[in-house]
C-alpha cells in the first residue's frame, strides 16, 4: 500500500496531497516521484465524491480489465477542464507515445464483461505479478 498521506478539509473544499515515491516495476534503479497536488491560489474545489476519489487514489501498478499492466504515476489537473486526470504509462511494448492521461472518474469506472461488472483498472501493488 502506498504511503501517501491525504487530507481533505470539507469545510473549505480545498485538497492537498503529500508526494510519495513509487518504485518502477522491473527496474530497481528507477524511482518515480509522485507529483503533489497542492492548492496554490487556484480554486481546486472538489465535490465530496471527487475529493474521496482523489484521496483513495494510489500510485502504482494497475491491471486493465483487458489484461495489460500500467504504472499510474500520479494525479494531475487537466488545464482546459480543471478535471482530475491520472498520468500513467503502459508496461508493455507498443508504438506511439508511452505516457497517457485518463480522467480519474473514468479510471475508477466499472465495465461490463462476460464475468459481470469489473473495475476498469485494478490496483495490484508496486510491481507486476510477473516481476
Amino acid at each position: 500500500m502506498s504511503n501517501v498521506e491525504s487530507r481533505y478539509d470539507s469545510t473549505d473544499s480545498k485538497f492537498a496531497m503529500d508526494p510519495a515515491r513509487v518504485q518502477a516495476p522491473g527496474n530497481p534503479h528507477l524511482v518515480v516521484q509522485r507529483t503533489p497536488i497542492i492548492e496554490r491560489g487556484i480554486d481546486v474545489t472538489q465535490t465530496p465524491s471527487a475529493a474521496e476519489a482523489i484521496e483513495a487514489f494510489r500510485a502504482g501498478v494497475y491491471r486493465h480489465y483487458k489484461g495489460n499492466f500500467y504504472l499510474a504515476l500520479g494525479l494531475a489537473r487537466a488545464d482546459e477542464t480543471q478535471e482530475t486526470v491520472v498520468v500513467y504509462t503502459r508496461l508493455y511494448p507498443r508504438d506511439g507515445l508511452p505516457m497517457s492521461t485518463r480522467l480519474l472518474s473514468i479510471w475508477n469506472d466499472t465495465v461490463e464483461t462476460g464475468a459481470g461488472q469489473v473495475p476498469r483498472f485494478e490496483y495490484v501493488g508496486h510491481t507486476t505479478p510477473e516481476g
